[in-house]
């Protein structure tokens, strides 16, 4: 989605939520603790020296980062009970890189073994996220809230191939992802509050260009990321 239709996406939010009685703005600033559950799956194919010999290798993802989250919303009350719409951005928040090792791969026709790679590795990052999000939720004291989201992503991620012959090759794509969240709100001073928040992230699948060009290789790699994302935040009521 482009720059564009976010903006008008968020207009349209922004508008529902702040239509009938008055509201507030706020803006603020946090950091996130992510979580990866996520996948690469390789898949090479080897046609020269009596192929095609296939290969496919799965890498899961279970390590951890650490990045910053800004966002700016509109929130409405009504009696106990209040919604707000927001955008959203965050920077590069996760890298991960895992070594495959050998790389063998077998004959379609059961003509033996072949191996594609001496040294294979696969490598993401987490460029950035954009966003737009609702939140609801009601007030369980005079300073304490608690509340669940749901946000629409985009985040651009780079992932990479490479060995010990080809060096490394990479492609970048935007994908499109959910964001439900929970989380607890607490008012330090009429302007400032405290944010604690778990936010859960799944994408659509990312596929790769070839990643391999020496001749008679092909090389891609299908990506599944999830995250889990633990978010501590203040914000400023305008």
């Amino acid at each position: 989605m482009k720059i564009k239709n976010y903006l008008l996406l968020t207009a349209a939010i922004l508008t529902t939520v702040s239509s009938g009685e008055a509201g507030k703005f706020y803006a603020g600033a946090g950091a996130m603790y992510t979580q990866s559950y996520s996948t690469l799956r390789l898949s090479s194919v080897r046609t020269p020296g009596g192929g095609p010999f296939y290969s496919t290798v799965t890498a899961a993802d279970s390590s951890s980062g650490i990045g910053p989250r800004i966002f700016a919303g509109y929130e409405r009350d009504h009696n106990n009970f209040f919604y707000s719409g927001e955008i959203i951005g965050s920077f590069q928040d996760m890298s991960w890189k895992k070594s495959l090792g050998i790389i063998p791969a077998s004959n379609a026709t059961g003509g033996g073994l072949a191996i594609i790679s001496l040294a294979g590795s696969v490598k993401y990052t987490r460029n950035y996220t954009v966003g737009v999000r609702g939140k609801m939720g009601g007030h369980v004291s005079d300073n304490l809230s608690a509340f669940v989201g749901l946000g629409v992503i985009n985040s651009q991620f780079k992932v990479a191939y490479g060995d010990a012959a080809l060096g490394q090759v990479s492609d970048k794509k935007s994908v499109f992802g959910v964001e439900p969240s929970a989380g607890i709100s607490y008012k330090l001073s009429s302007k400032w509050r405290l944010g604690l928040e778990y936010l859960y992230q799944q994408y659509g699948t990312f596929t790769t260009k070839n990643l391999n060009q020496t001749a008679g290789y092909t090389t891609n790699i299908k990506s599944k990321f999830k995250f889990g994302t633990a978010f501590v935040s203040v914000s400023y009521v305008i």
